[in-house]
């Protein structure tokens, strides 16, 4: 009889420890991706290759000037992201390599694809943004905008 309770107590403790594990493992995943990935997979229609890709370096080359789009002579973007909050210094992305924080300076950059100057203002939640800037390493790699380029709106796919 008391062989039976402890097999029922060790039963319940592994039991237990299966449901920390996984509710810490999908605190992990939503902590990165979010609880949806839609939108997130934004592949600009100018061939550019994306952020993180094999040879690319962020942040290294030439910025596009106005007019310059990326994969005309110009560098593609460190990161390409749907913006999710805008602050006077900061605006945070959601990215394909999860949630990221852009530190905007009083000598950030606000373009339209076109080549158009845009304030901050201009920009709004949703809008999908390439950011052109310096990488900076240490404290989780922080990078400074110096060119931010409003990319136009993703289009419907076909059913």
């Amino acid at each position: 009889m008391v062989e039976s309770r402890w097999q029922i107590v060790v039963g319940a403790v592994v039991l237990l420890l299966m449901l920390l594990v996984g509710a810490f493992s999908l605190g992990v995943y939503v902590g990165e991706h979010g609880w949806t990935r839609g939108g997130l997979s934004y592949q600009p229609d100018s061939g550019g290759v994306l952020p993180g890709a094999p040879g690319q370096v962020p942040g290294q080359g030439q910025i596009p000037g106005p007019g310059q789009l990326p994969g005309q002579g110009a560098q593609d973007p460190a990161l390409i992201g749907r913006i999710l909050r805008i602050s006077p210094e900061a605006l945070e992305l959601a990215t394909q390599e999860g949630m990221r924080r852009v530190e905007l300076y009083d000598d950030t950059v606000f373009r339209e694809q076109g080549g158009l100057e845009l304030s901050l203002t201009d920009l709004s939640q949703g809008d999908i943004v390439g950011i052109f800037g310096e990488m900076i390493a240490g404290d989780g790699g922080r990078l400074l905008a110096q060119v931010v380029l409003r990319l136009p709106p993703r289009p419907p796919t076909a059913p």
